[in-house]
């Protein structure tokens, strides 16, 4: 059974038990803001006590860290939402994903978004985490500060689970500045410390279940061809195979060479793909990706770089330095995790007297690639040591948490009112201007500004 279905089922268990649970407490859930359903425990506190009891050596320290890392992550959420905004004006095209959506289980594969995949299971235990630790982290700062906690608990809005932590409201608006803006900023900055502590998480378990095996994540050589430059790609012209169903261009197996006055270029299904998932944008620019006939093309090189010559490939330094140490027309054996190669170099067109194998490394990784990967080697080649499935699920359940944990980190601090950044604007305003209506002018005007850039995203992405 494929491990979806499992997930599925899972995900239909957890549904009925939490109606189970609601039913048989329907009775003392409060019903907060006509929409969020709260149950109130006193689950916690103790614990609460004790790990202020712990941090109170350190807790003057990081009353100051909180409150800092509150207004640098405010301002870093806001600088990406008018970064983000602004590549959305600039792309091209047509954009798949709307920018703005819950970050809900089979989301990112519905809208094919380049995440791992996004399962239930990976959802409730990341959800659990945050909350425990979101919610936990403003009782303790609160608790360090005299402040009661009258109880804790968990409430359900639809599909979304929360966690909260009831400090006397009373008592908490008397206080300082000072003690307010931490303690509205602590659940976010332990959001991301906690996102930092998975990550090494994730970093020792990729360590320990992968083996290095040398230079990976190379390509060949490519680059784009001008349409009007080519007569034909293999049977088609150039327009007629761009017009080819996407079905049509997958069922195509065979490599086309493409001749451009004295040059070769080949176009295979590796590239194909490309052509499929970037049609809008290559019928704009009336180009098309091809290989260059290069040394390591022909050779149809693979696998991880493990030797060339009698030099020894750890990383992409070595694979330039061994290289260096020959001249063009010279043959070398290249060992490779797949096999033996012996390949004669080329001159590289574009350094005089320099040697050309024909291989490159991407200039740009996504950032999830290189945290899911052993000591951030983006260009390592690494096999798993045990099932590659279950590593995977494993791996990609860390990456999700620590995604999920800065992501809502810097979220949960804009000034908007129903998240703690909101509070946290209008006490850092009234410490300032001494003036509730000040404060709320001030609150209203940085609210207003982030939903007009939502509302510009989602305009954007209609349009396009």
């Amino acid at each position: 059974m494929e491990f979806i279905y499992i997930d599925l089922i899972l995900l239909a268990i957890f549904s009925i038990l939490v109606a189970i649970f609601l039913i048989r407490n329907r009775k003392k859930l409060i019903i907060e803001s006509k929409i969020f359903l709260l149950y109130k425990t006193k689950i916690g506190i103790k614990f609460i006590q004790s790990v202020t009891n712990f941090l109170s050596p350190i807790m003057p320290v990081l009353v100051w860290v909180s409150i800092s890392f509150g207004f640098l992550m405010m301002a870093a959420m806001v600088f990406l939402l008018v970064e983000s905004l602004i590549i959305l004006i600039q792309m091209s095209g047509t954009i798949s994903a709307p920018p703005l959506m819950p970050l809900l289980p089979y989301v990112p594969q519905a809208f094919d978004m380049g995440f791992p995949n996004f399962y239930f299971i990976h959802w409730i235990v990341a959800i659990v985490l945050l909350a425990t630790t979101h919610e936990a982290s403003h009782g303790v700062f609160a608790n360090f500060f005299k402040i009661k906690i009258k109880a804790t608990g968990f409430g359900f809005l639809g599909p979304f689970l929360a966690a909260f932590v009831e400090p006397d409201e009373k008592v908490m608006q008397k206080r300082n500045a000072k003690q307010q803006l931490s303690i509205l900023a602590a659940g976010s900055f332990s959001n991301l410390i906690f996102g930092i502590i998975f990550l090494i998480f994730l970093q020792i378990f990729v360590i320990l279940s992968f083996t290095s095996l040398g230079v990976g994540n190379y390509l060949f050589m490519y680059q784009p061809l001008n349409l009007s430059d080519i007569d034909n790609i293999g049977e088609y012209s150039p327009q007629a195979f761009l017009d080819l169903s996407d079905e049509e261009l997958l069922s195509i197996e065979e490599t086309f060479e493409i001749n451009v006055g004295k040059e070769k270029y080949y176009l295979t299904p590796v590239l194909i793909k490309e052509v499929i998932k970037n049609k809008v944008k290559l019928e704009e620019q009336q180009a098309i990706l091809v290989f260059q006939d290069t040394p390591a093309f022909r050779a149809n090189l693979s696998g991880g770089i493990q030797k060339i010559g009698d030099y020894e490939t750890k990383n992409i330094f070595d694979v330039t330095e061994a290289l260096s140490k020959y001249n063009p027309g010279d043959q070398i054996n290249i060992i490779t995790t797949t096999g033996n190669y012996e390949i004669v170099l080329d001159e590289n067109p574009y350094e005089q007297d320099k040697v050309f194998l024909g291989i490159a490394f991407p200039t740009t990784i996504s950032l999830i690639d290189i945290i899911s990967l052993p000591r951030f080697n983006a260009f390592g080649y690494f096999e798993p040591k045990y099932n590659i499935n279950i590593l995977n699920f494993i791996k990609n359940f860390f990456v999700w948490v620590i995604l999920i944990f800065i992501l809502v980190a810097l979220f949960n601090m804009l000034p908007l009112g129903f998240l703690d950044g909101g509070r946290f604007i209008y006490v850092f305003a009234f410490a300032l201007t001494k003036s509730k209506k000040a404060a709320v002018t001030i609150y209203k005007i940085f609210s207003s500004l982030i939903i007009l850039i939502f509302f510009a995203m989602m305009l954007v992405w209609l349009i396009k």
